[in-house]
């Protein structure tokens, strides 16, 4: 990532994340999934109180991936 800053257009989740349990596993945790399946289960936790949060699974390398995460608070 070149800029490591949310964008200001960017939403915070308006329900706390720490109430989220990991009950879906996926493979890899790219662009991709973040802005496809993420954000349906975003809209799950925000509009029908899931719980379903996602267990980030990648095989191969990754780190610069976390490492880019943990600067935007794991958004």
């Amino acid at each position: 990532m070149g800029n490591n800053l949310l964008s200001a257009k960017a939403t915070l989740p308006v329900y706390d994340r720490n109430n989220l349990a990991p009950r879906i596993v996926h493979l890899g945790f790219g662009a991709f999934h973040r802005a496809h399946q993420g954000v349906y289960a975003d809209i799950l936790a925000t509009e029908h109180f899931s719980d379903w949060g996602y267990y980030e699974v990648n095989l191969i390398g990754g780190e610069q991936q976390i490492a880019d995460l943990q600067q935007q608070d794991n958004l």
